[in-house]
């Protein structure tokens, strides 16, 4: 049930969760709803991602350093925590110009430009993704292991 709570949560926010005048009063609850159901995984995220990069031989520590440094750095409250941890872990600079229906957004610079930008760091950056979803959730597993056992 909570998976599914989330998921609408996240749903409702994708749909409506936009700062514009057609859904103003209906979106911004769905957005601060979102926010406040991804605050804790975008802080776990922040671990797991360094972890990752770590396990797939990228520098795990800068990519912590790099979480915490540039996190804030987004205009969304969470995800900023793990896009700077894979920027760290690739050591890649995300940000910039972005257009959302063909409306230009400035956003703040992530990460460092230490690599270039390229197919390789995409398919890396799915590696050190699928690394730490296989964390997570043995992560997941270990606390409800931990907690049935008591």
């Amino acid at each position: 049930p909570l998976a599914l709570a989330y998921k609408a949560i996240n749903t409702l926010d994708s749909m409506v969760g936009y700062r514009n005048d057609r859904y103003r009063e209906f979106g911004w609850a769905a957005a601060r709803l979102d926010d406040l159901a991804n605050f804790i995984p975008a802080r776990i995220a922040a671990v797991i991602v360094p972890a990752a990069g770590w396990l797939a031989g990228k520098d795990g520590a800068k990519a912590f350093r790099i979480a915490l440094r540039d996190g804030r750095n987004h205009p969304s409250p969470n995800s900023g925590i793990p896009e700077a941890a894979m920027a760290g872990a690739l050591g890649i600079k995300l940000g910039g110009l972005s257009f959302y229906n063909s409306v230009p957004s400035a956003k703040p610079f992530i990460g460092e430009d230490r690599n270039a930008l390229s197919l390789a760091r995409i398919k890396e950056s799915v590696g050190i993704a699928y690394l730490s979803s296989i964390l997570f959730m043995g992560m997941g597993i270990s606390f409800i292991f931990f907690i049935g056992r008591r």
